[in-house]
């Protein structure tokens, strides 16, 4: 038998502007502490993609991957799920 329960959630949100700060990165840390498995979703906006503009680079916006390897790193081995929302390849 398969059981399933709902733990907790926490949105971080990024933006341009890189508002993923310490404190937030401490807390998905926390979080990812102390439960079985864990999603992590990351990716772009509008503002990042769209039509008629480059982009300034090919990496994901702010500190994403710092938040991904934060929380794998805190894990310590159980699953983790990153889901990337994105529209167009990344580094």
């Amino acid at each position: 038998e398969t059981t399933a329960s709902f733990i907790g959630a926490s949105f971080l949100g990024c933006s341009r502007s890189d508002t993923l700060n310490d404190t937030m990165l401490a807390s998905a840390e926390e979080a990812a502490a102390a439960v079985d498995a864990c999603v992590v979703v990351v990716g772009t906006d509008g503002h990042w993609e769209s039509e008629g503009q480059d982009q300034p680079h090919m990496r994901l916006p702010g500190r994403q991957n710092e938040l991904v390897e934060r929380v794998a790193a805190k894990l310590d081995g159980r699953p983790l799920v990153v889901v990337l929302n994105v529209g167009s390849p990344k580094e």
